[in-house]
């Protein structure tokens, strides 16, 4: 009998240490978020209310009292409103011009719109984050607390990998900032008040640098005519669903000749935006396949069109791209695998290109471009160009790029 009472014991505990061992081993995802650096590919009011509707984008003016630039707000009074900001300062030289995106704890406690995600960053940096953590993230930094307004207290954060500035703004309240309002300075985050305030990131604005279109009569009447030119902002997940899970976008044979015109689905959807990051038309892109080994990352293989092809350039002439993302949805790199049409050259009466590239079995890329121009001076003036681009995707999905620039080759 105690036999019996023991043996039923031992399975007993062996049943729940099974049970015990096996909820451990659940994989339970993290919870989702949108990234916000996406949604500043976003170029203007109109393009936003398309993209979200006009039940959450309330359109303002004037917002710095210059009657400069244009804003918008993005689910205004809930826990994600984002406050956009386009075009308030331009470079007239260098035809750009700087977008914002903006997010705040300042409706944390509000709530969050049904099926809407919170906002995320490409470098981790979030609102609600300790001067500690953001310490661990960036390493050590310096804030500077304004002399005109006490509650602007900030620090910028340079993300090097896409360009992208992050202006830091702390909790306004602080303590410790009654004592250093008169001095003009920067204070570095070592500080032992700061260390002992343990301040907490109040807001995180991205901004970015970006091409102002060159605006015609044909330009308007283009886009008037044709609505598919917007790209919509979607997540991976979506994406997935709709084409790979689904089977339209398929594995490529490699090696894969970049020179070729290759069939494939023409899409909008832009997975995290990723597809917004380039200085091409904002038409539809051409989705090719993605990359035989799915195993760590998915790769996409997509081409678009470039904003000025030369005119000797066949109509169906695409620039091919890579893409990869991580399981969870994430962009890990994107990089352009097949080189620019060179335009027109100021100098020269007649340009051709020929550009030729693969994707390897190794999964590394190059492309030569040759350049033939006639100078418009001299009837005999003729003379050869060179440009190239190789790299690799490497095992964890990064990309690896060099680019020798145009040079003369005779």
């Amino acid at each position: 009998m105690l036999f019996q009472k023991n043996l039923m014991k031992f399975f007993l505990l062996f049943f729940l240490g099974v049970v015990m061992l096996s909820s451990s081993c659940i994989h339970r995802p993290e919870e989702k978020a949108s990234l916000l650096d996406s949604l500043l590919y976003v170029r203007d009011e109109d393009e936003l209310t398309k993209m979200y509707g006009e039940n959450h984008v309330r359109v303002m003016q004037n917002l710095h009292g210059d009657g400069q630039g244009s804003f918008a707000l993005l689910f205004q009074g809930t826990s994600v409103q984002v406050l956009f900001e386009w075009n308030h300062v331009k470079n007239n030289i260098t035809n750009k011009s700087l977008r914002h995106v903006k997010i705040s704890l300042e409706h944390a406690a509000k709530s969050t719109p049904a099926g809407v995600k919170k906002w995320t960053t490409k470098a981790g940096i979030v609102p609600g984050m300790k001067l500690k953590d953001l310490e661990a993230l960036i390493g050590e930094f310096k804030i500077k607390v304004s002399r005109t307004d006490r509650k602007r207290i900030t620090t910028v954060y340079k993300h090097e990998p896409d360009t992208t500035t992050y202006t830091i703004f702390f909790d306004p309240e602080l303590k410790f900032t009654r004592k250093v309002l008169k001095l003009d300075n920067f204070y570095t985050s070592k500080l032992s008040e700061l260390q002992e305030e343990n301040p907490v990131v109040f807001a995180v604005e991205l901004s970015r640098e970006f091409s102002l279109p060159v605006v015609t009569i044909d330009t308007i009447a283009e886009e008037e005519a044709d609505s598919t030119r917007i790209e919509h902002i979607v997540s991976f997940a979506s994406f997935y669903t709709k084409f790979i899970a689904s089977g339209a976008l398929k594995p490529i044979a490699l090696p894969f000749d970049q020179g070729l015109d290759y069939e494939g689905p023409e899409a909008n959807q832009s997975p995290e935006g990723a597809f917004h990051n380039t200085e091409h038309n904002n038409g539809n892109v051409r989705l090719i396949g993605i990359l035989p080994d799915t195993s760590h990352y998915y790769g996409i293989v997509w081409r678009m069109r470039p904003y000025d092809p030369i005119a000797d350039t066949a109509d169906g002439f695409y620039n091919t791209f890579i893409t990869t993302f991580n399981k969870q949805g994430k962009v890990i790199a994107s990089e352009m695998t097949e080189l620019n049409a060179v335009e027109h050259d100021p100098g020269a009466c007649a340009v051709t290109t020929t550009t030729s590239g693969s994707i390897n079995a190794d999964l590394s890329f190059a492309s030569t471009q040759a350049i033939l121009l006639k100078e418009c001076t001299d009837e005999r003036g003729i003379h050869h160009e060179m440009a190239s681009i190789t790299g690799i995707v490497k095992a964890d999905g990064t990309i690896t790029i060099t680019k020798e620039g145009r040079h003369r080759i005779d």
